[in-house]
């Protein structure tokens, strides 16, 4: 048997968080290479749409059926906070509310320069962007990708 490795108590975050989801690609090429998938905590808050017992919300889904959309932290996997650009940019919980109204299912993966409506794209437009983005406002990405052809992936 393997080593059991538990994830953090969920009450740990506090809304606006974002959460890294460190996952293995399991793709041929390279079966071994990590990623970090990225999703906002919302805990309780209300929003049209969310479900009661969802509690993330994240940019998740296929290369060609992607979209902002609220899940369940639980079927995550492992998970770890990680706001690390909190030394450079404020947050705003009233903005950050506001930024997952704008997303919400409104980042299809459909042709398109605008980024809110955009396509997903590894390097300019994945789960890492839209968590900054929900968070501080800024569109950024320090990792390489975050593929939608792995599970799980966003």
């Amino acid at each position: 048997g393997g080593a059991v490795v538990s994830a953090p108590c969920m009450e740990n975050y506090n809304f606006g968080d974002i959460i890294a989801f460190p996952k293995v690609m399991g793709c041929k090429c390279m079966p071994l290479a990590t990623y970090k998938h990225y999703a906002v905590y919302v805990g309780k808050e209300e929003f049209e749409g969310k479900k009661p017992d969802e509690d993330i919300f994240h940019l998740t889904g296929s290369v060609s059926v992607s979209d902002c959309v609220f899940g369940k932290l639980s079927t995550q996997g492992e998970h770890e906070l990680d706001n690390y650009l909190d030394t450079i940019w404020t947050i705003d919980p009233v903005h950050i509310k506001q930024r997952i109204k704008e997303l919400h299912k409104n980042c299809p993966a459909e042709k398109s320069k605008e980024f809110r409506i955009g396509s997903w794209k590894p390097f300019s437009h994945n789960c890492e962007h839209i968590a900054n983005y929900v968070r501080y406002g800024n569109e950024v990405s320090l990792q390489e990708v975050c593929p939608l052809d792995a599970p799980n992936a966003g």
